[in-house]
This record gives C-alpha cells, sequence and structure tokens, in this order.
C-alpha cells in the first residue's frame, strides 16, 4: 500500500486536485498517457473510496 498526497493545481478561481499514479504502479499496469479511465466515487463509514476503471478502446 502507497500513501499518496493530492497535489493542487489552481487556474483562476478554481482549483482541482490531482493524486498521481506513481510510475512504478502505472509500469506495471501498462498505463499510458493515453488511457482513459471512468471515476466512481463512493462513501461508506465516513471513508472515500475512488474507483477507476480504464475505458477499453475499439481498434
Amino acid at each position: 500500500m502507497k500513501t499518496l498526497k493530492p497535489l493542487a493545481h489552481k487556474k483562476g478561481n478554481h482549483e482541482s486536485l490531482y493524486i498521481l499514479i506513481p510510475r512504478d504502479i502505472a509500469d506495471v499496469l501498462n498505463i499510458t498517457k493515453d488511457d482513459e479511465f471512468i471515476l466512481t466515487v463512493e462513501t461508506k463509514d465516513g471513508e472515500i473510496i475512488l474507483c477507476y476503471k480504464r475505458i477499453k478502446k475499439s481498434s
């Protein structure tokens, strides 16, 4: 398990938070900058669960 800290990016009055995928995990899972993901968010017992699902690209 890795501990990750969100990074903030501010543009004008809008601030976005990003959680980066560590390079070693991206390499093992063969994640590239061209991949697309669907994010689902759940809360349960005070915990936040972020689930990313890679979208399969049609050839």
